[in-house]
C-alpha cells in the first residue's frame, strides 16, 4: 500500500449544486483525498464530486448527520481530516504552508472561524473544530448539531496533545440566509431532527440548547424555544456558579431565555433570571443586548443603556465559540437610539442612528430611527427627506408607511394616502419632496 495521504476532504452531500464545485475547487489546494459521502441527490452533485477525484459512498438519509459523517470517516486514509459542507468554502491563503504546519505539528485539532452569512447584511462568527488528526476512536455524536469534540478532548488527555486555533484559514459558509433556509426545507427537517436527537439524549443540555437556539430563530416556532431553554438550564442547574459560566455556550443560552421569556409576555419572570445570573458577570453582547430589551420593557432605560454600552464596547475574545458583530455594531447602535428617543435625547438619538448606518448602510431600523429623531428635534421636513432618499435606493414597505404618518402630522393628507398606496404597492408614481 502506498503512503496514507496528508488531508482527507470528507463531506455529506445531497443536492449541492453550483455551490459544490465551488467548495471543492477551494479545498483542492489543501486535500489529497476527498470522500463525499452522498445521501440522495438528485442533481449532479455525484458527477461534479467524481469530477475532483472523490470517492463518493452513496447512503440512504436517515435524519442522522452524525451517522452520515462517521461513514465517510470510515472510509478516509487521511493522516488529517477537514470536514467541510457543500455550501461552504475554504478561504486557505496559503496551503502548502498549512500542510507543512500539519506535517511538523503535534496538535490534536484546529479550531477554523465560519464566516456565516445571516442575511439582511447580518452575520455569525463561529470557532468550529473542522480540522483534526485522523483516529479511528474519534467519531460524530448526536443526530444534528454533530459533534466530534468529546472524543477529541479525550484523545487529547491521553496523549497529551493540544487544540488550537486556525489563525490564517476561514470558512464561508452560505446556509444560513432565510432564503436558503426555505429554499431547502431545513426549518421542518431539523425541527424533526432535533425532536429524535432530545428523545434519544435527554440529558445533554448542548442538543437542548441548539434546539432552543434554533426554534428562536424562526418567528412560527419561537413559543417553543423557551421549554428547551428552559430544560437546558435546568441540566446544567447542578452545576456550581463559576464552572457553569465556563460552559461555552452559558451566556447564549441565559440570552435565549431571557428572549423567550420576553415572546412569552413573562417580564417579571426575565427580570429575576438576570438578577440571578447578572450578564455583567459573564460580559456576552447577545445577552447584554437582551438584558437591555428586558430593561427597556420595564421601563428601567438607563439600566438598559448600560447594557447597550456594555453590548457595543464588548471584544471578540480569542476563544468565542460565536460572535455576532452586528450586535456590538448597527443593532446595538440602533437600540441605544431607541432608547435615547425614549428618554427625549433626540441629538444623542441622531449620532447613534447615523453610527448604526455608517455601519450598515441602508438598515431599516436605523433609518426609521433617524427620521424619528429629526422628528423629535423638530425637523420633519428632514426627516421625510431622509426617508425619500433612502426609497430611491430601495423600495420598502415600513419605510413609506413612516412617510405617510409624518405627511398626516403635517397636514398632508393626500400625499400621505398615496405613500400608503406606495406601501401596499398599489400605485408607483413618484412623490414630490
Amino acid at each position: 500500500m502506498g503512503r496514507a495521504p496528508l488531508v482527507s476532504l470528507c463531506m455529506i452531500v445531497r443536492d449541492g449544486g453550483a455551490s459544490l464545485r465551488r467548495c471543492l475547487a477551494s479545498a483542492r489546494p489543501l486535500a489529497d483525498e476527498i470522500v463525499v459521502v452522498d445521501t440522495g441527490s438528485r442533481d449532479d452533485s455525484v458527477a461534479v464530486a467524481r469530477s475532483f477525484g472523490a470517492t463518493v459512498l452513496e447512503r440512504p438519509w436517515d435524519d442522522d448527520f452524525a451517522a452520515a459523517r462517521n461513514h465517510g470517516l470510515a472510509a478516509a486514509r487521511g493522516r488529517f481530516i477537514l470536514v467541510l459542507d457543500a455550501d461552504e468554502e475554504l478561504e486557505c491563503p496559503d496551503p502548502e504552508g498549512l500542510r507543512q504546519l500539519l506535517a511538523r505539528s503535534d496538535h490534536v485539532a484546529w479550531f477554523v472561524t465560519i464566516h456565516s452569512d445571516l442575511g439582511r447584511g447580518d452575520g455569525l462568527e463561529s470557532n468550529v473544530i473542522r480540522l483534526w488528526r485522523h483516529a479511528a476512536d474519534v467519531r460524530f455524536r448526536y443526530p444534528i448539531h454533530e459533534q466530534v469534540l468529546p472524543d477529541l478532548e479525550r484523545v487529547a488527555a491521553r496523549e497529551g496533545r493540544r487544540f488550537a486555533l486556525l489563525a490564517d484559514s476561514t470558512i464561508r459558509h452560505s446556509g444560513y440566509t432565510p432564503d436558503a433556509i426555505e429554499r431547502q426545507g431545513k426549518v421542518e427537517r431539523n425541527v424533526r431532527i432535533f425532536r429524535k436527537a432530545v428523545a434519544r439524549h435527554p440529558d445533554e443540555p448542548y442538543l437542548w440548547f441548539k434546539f432552543a437556539d434554533f426554534l428562536r430563530g424562526h418567528a412560527g416556532r419561537r413559543d417553543e424555544a423557551l421549554a428547551a431553554a428552559q430544560r437546558a438550564s435546568a441540566l446544567l442547574a447542578a452545576t456550581p456558579a463559576e464552572q457553569r459560566r465556563r460552559v461555552p455556550y452559558w451566556s447564549e443560552l441565559q440570552a435565549i431565555a431571557v428572549a423567550a421569556l420576553l415572546d412569552a409576555k413573562r417580564l417579571d419572570e426575565a427580570l429575576q433570571r438576570l438578577e440571578a445570573e447578572p450578564p455583567d458577570a459573564l460580559g456576552a453582547p447577545a445577552y447584554h443586548y437582551v438584558a437591555a430589551l428586558a430593561l427597556e420593557e420595564a421601563g428601567r432605560l438607563d439600566e438598559a443603556l448600560h447594557q447597550v454600552d456594555r453590548c457595543c464596547g464588548a471584544k471578540k475574545p480569542p476563544d468565542a465559540t460565536a460572535w455576532r458583530p452586528g450586535l456590538v455594531g448597527p443593532q446595538g447602535e440602533a437600540l441605544r437610539a431607541r432608547l435615547l428617543l425614549r428618554k427625549g435625547d433626540a441629538p444623542s438619538a441622531l449620532a447613534a442612528a447615523e453610527r448604526a448606518l455608517a455601519l450598515r448602510p441602508g438598515y431599516p431600523a436605523a433609518i426609521q430611527l433617524r427620521a424619528d429623531a429629526l422628528l423629535q428635534s423638530g425637523r420633519p421636513a428632514d426627516a421625510v427627506a431622509s426617508l425619500l432618499a433612502e426609497l430611491k435606493r430601495k423600495e420598502e414597505p415600513r419605510l413609506w408607511r413612516q412617510v405617510a404618518q409624518i405627511l398626516t402630522r403635517l397636514g398632508r393628507t393626500d400625499e400621505a394616502q398615496r405613500c400608503l398606496a406606495r406601501a401596499e404597492r398599489r400605485e408607483l408614481q413618484p412623490l414630490a419632496e
